[in-house]
């Protein structure tokens, strides 16, 4: 699998909400989207919604 990583989402739907969870080794994007830990703040916007260069 490559370094972007289709995360594990989980919904409530009495309340009608989903969040996606992330592996313990991966940052957790405003997106949605998971990637591996390392390549946050590495200077590439690898989360596509540069959540990952603070």
């Amino acid at each position: 699998m490559g370094w972007l990583s289709p995360p594990l989402v989980l919904c409530l739907t009495v309340l009608g909400y989903c969040w996606a969870v992330c592996r313990l080794s991966e940052y957790s994007c405003d997106n949605g989207r998971c990637i591996e830990s390392g390549r946050y703040c590495d200077g590439t916007d690898d989360c596509g919604d540069l959540s990952d260069e603070p």
